[in-house]
């Protein structure tokens, strides 16, 4: 401390008082088919308005899977001096299922924070295979891409230009097309700091496309 500052002493909370109710709320990624929430405490889950005990693991079950960044109350009994995200011994973890989902920032799937991957799976059906070169063409990317196409590894892409040959992988009939999507921990940092690490933008994250097939004339 400078000369003249005064150091205040922190002592734990030893008296917390009686049991009180704390009150936590997060968005749900979408297809959210679960979720357990690691605290010895006792919780109970709000989802739009229908209420969830969890079982002895922390866990609760869902009917259906949840629509994009539905909002999660969490209600939990605290009784010791912890407050605030203190009350949870780790990260909420969150299962998810496969679900339809427009091109938009991870942030609208309640996924800001996550510093991971996203796996965006389709089908193009094509009436005879390529008589051409056939690039696959993902449009607008932000964060890292790995391609495959019938399960076999067509190319990884860090910058632009989005696009792969894929004339070798393509068939006549349907073709898989899986793209994953690895972002950056921008949005976990921007969310449990701030700091000034993190520029303007670089929350942004996802698939963007339009993705599309493309005809290369020779």
């Amino acid at each position: 401390a400078a000369p003249g500052d005064v150091v205040e002493p922190l002592v734990p909370d030893l008296a917390p008082g009686p049991e009180r109710v704390e009150r936590l709320r997060f968005p749900a990624p979408l297809g959210t088919v679960a979720l357990r929430v690691p605290t010895p405490l006792d919780v109970t889950v709000e989802i739009e308005g229908r209420r969830y005990a969890t079982d002895r693991e922390g866990r609760v079950r869902l009917p259906a899977p949840l629509a994009a960044a539905t909002p999660v109350l969490l209600e939990v009994a605290a009784v010791d001096g912890r407050r605030g995200g203190a009350l949870l011994d780790a990260a909420i973890e969150a299962e998810v299922a496969e679900a339809p989902v427009d091109l938009v920032p991870w942030e609208e799937l309640g996924l800001r924070a996550l510093g991971g991957r996203v796996r965006y799976r389709t089908t193009v059906h094509l009436p005879r295979s390529p008589a051409g070169r056939t690039l696959l063409d993902l449009g607008e990317v932000r964060g890292t891409a790995e391609i495959h196409v019938n399960g076999a590894p067509a190319g990884r892409r860090v910058w632009g230009p989005w696009t792969v040959e894929v004339t070798d992988a393509l068939k006549a009939g349907d073709n898989d097309i899986e793209i994953v999507v690895s972002g950056t921990l921008a949005g976990y940092l921007d969310d449990a700091s701030p700091t000034r690490a993190v520029a303007a933008g670089q929350v942004r994250t996802g698939l963007f496309g339009p993705v599309r097939l493309r005809l290369v004339k020779e």
